[in-house]
């Protein structure tokens, strides 16, 4: 009996700024490959806000992925804030980054149609 491998990744990012000034980027990248008997995945984003203003400006970036199907996986959010002010004008930066990857034989469960990660609890 030959058995599928199944593996999987998924990221989302997200950038809010407000204020009299402001930019915003995301970017999600996502990669899955499997063989006869091993595959990986992985995700990569990033999340930037930016927003200046005389008064409070505000920016907020979150980032965060998923990779499943290996025997090996590791993820890993980072994610950074500064604000200063530059005489009357205030600055507030947010950056966040993540990734997440797994390899490996495949999944033990998937050659039976059972690859959900909610049923290897149950095991």
């Amino acid at each position: 009996m030959r058995s599928a491998s199944s593996f999987s990744a998924g990221l989302n990012s997200t950038a809010l700024a407000t204020g009299e000034s402001t930019t915003t980027s995301t970017a999600a990248t996502t990669a899955a490959w499997s063989g006869s008997a091993s595959g990986a995945a992985i995700a990569y984003g990033t999340a930037v806000a930016v927003a200046e203003a005389p008064g409070i400006p505000h920016a907020s970036a979150a980032t965060d992925g998923f990779a499943y199907g290996g025997t090996t996986s590791t993820s890993h959010t980072a994610t950074w804030s500064l604000n200063f002010a530059d005489g009357t004008t205030h600055t507030s930066v947010d950056v966040s980054v993540t990734a997440a990857s797994t390899y490996g034989q495949n999944d033990s469960l998937a050659g039976h149609g059972l690859t959900s990660p909610s049923l290897h609890g149950l095991f």
